[in-house]
């Protein structure tokens, strides 16, 4: 649903100036280790719980929000139009002087769709012992404001000396018991940095001594354009949701916790993948071979397009319907960048870990008046279930 003037008043150029210059200043005088650290990842907030032999309904969103500090500010934003179609509309409103109205609206909205937001392009930017990231703390207190205290650290993949973190950032209503960030190998796409954050989440128990639900998620953000530097960061991806068993380290779990997840842990991946399963010349770059790679390498890790499973009506109890995957040229995919499906929901494959597919949808937030997205990609949305055998 559209959200407009509940949200703050535009920033104007001044204001993002002033918070560039407050990042510098703060830069002089705290050491770089410290800078741009909020209360991440460990948090003092409660979430939900769920009662002993329950299955609990999840919602998980994936957004691009664009919010690149490096990229040349563009003027193009998208309209939808009463069809469905989108096209580009010069504007004066965008991006460089309106990234908090921007952030603000995406925020609101995701709040009021799911339990769990994953978000790419929330940059940091390191320029030496400085570190500018104003616009992340910003939407951290806006997350944490509308009911999720609990977020991923954001620091783990700034670059030593100079660039941009990876971007990705996850938001829980829900305690983290464990949280891994990693920057891939390759990119192309230096200064800027592109990886992943796989966390586990638990819904607490109502008693105490019970244990809770865990769910994991994996939250990325591949690069835009080279095929052998997107192959490498796939590969790297599917490494980790193959093994048998993963231990987190102790530095990244809550305090008094050993956390591990393997290939039975109900498990969602979600991001902007940068490969579409359009083909050239119908919305998409190639032929099929990135995205037909993709399917397979997570096929191989036990998981299922979201898009390509039948969710329950309403039923928690109904297994998903997983079947053949949408061919190339199947509507079933939801367009969320131009004519490409770019951004994907993958989940673990309904074979008893407790986790099923209820319902999907894409996520849309509109800068009003005048009915421009506040952000170059569509979201998504996913409900699951995960029964009482989660783990």
């Amino acid at each position: 649903m559209p959200l407009g003037d509940s949200a703050a008043p535009g920033q104007t150029l001044a204001t993002q100036v002033i918070g560039t210059v407050a990042d510098v200043a703060r830069g002089l005088v705290a050491p770089s280790w410290t800078l741009g650290r909020q209360k991440l990842f460990i948090s003092s907030g409660k979430g939900a719980s769920a009662g002993p032999g329950q299955g609990i309904s999840l919602r998980v969103a994936t957004q691009n929000v664009w919010c690149h500090y490096l990229a040349t500010p563009t003027r193009q934003l998208f309209e939808r139009r009463g069809s469905g179609e989108r096209s580009g509309v010069a504007d004066d409103r965008v991006n460089g002087l309106r990234y908090w109205k921007r952030l603000d609206l995406l925020a609101r909205h995701l709040a009021s769709v799911a339990d769990v937001v994953v978000v790419q392009e929330l940059f940091m930017l390191r320029l030496g012992p400085i570190v500018i990231s104003h616009n992340v703390r910003r939407f951290v207190a806006l997350m944490e404001d509308l009911g999720f205290p609990y977020q991923s650290d954001p620091n783990a993949t700034l670059p030593s000396w100079a660039g941009q973190n990876c971007g990705v950032m996850i938001f829980s209503r829900f305690p983290m018991v464990a949280c891994h960030a990693e920057a891939f190998r390759r990119t192309d796409e230096i200064p800027s940095s592109k990886g992943f954050v796989d966390v586990v989440i638990e819904i607490p128990a109502i008693n105490s001594g019970e244990t809770g639900m865990r769910v994991r998620v994996l939250g990325t953000h591949f690069d835009a354009r080279s095929w052998p530097a997107k192959l490498s960061q796939l590969w790297q991806v599917a490494d980790r949701l193959s093994a048998e068993r993963l231990e987190f380290t102790r530095s990244e779990c809550r305090p008094w916790e050993v956390a591990a997840v393997g290939r039975h842990t109900p498990t969602i991946v979600c991001g902007d993948f940068n490969i579409c399963p359009q083909l050239a010349g119908a919305g998409g770059y190639d032929d099929g071979t990135a995205f037909s790679t993709l399917r397979g390498a997570l096929l191989a890790a036990g998981l299922v397009h979201a898009w390509s499973a039948s969710p329950s009506r309403g039923d928690a109890s109904d297994a998903a319907d997983v079947g053949a995957e949408p061919t190339a040229d199947d509507e079933a995919f939801p367009l969320t960048e131009g004519r490409a499906t770019l951004d994907h929901v993958w989940i673990s494959q309904p074979s008893g870990n407790g986790l099923r597919l209820i319902a999907r949808d894409v996520v849309a937030v509109f800068e009003s008046p005048g009915h421009l997205l506040a952000s170059d990609h569509l979201g998504l949305v996913v409900t699951v279930s995960i029964g009482d055998n989660a783990h």
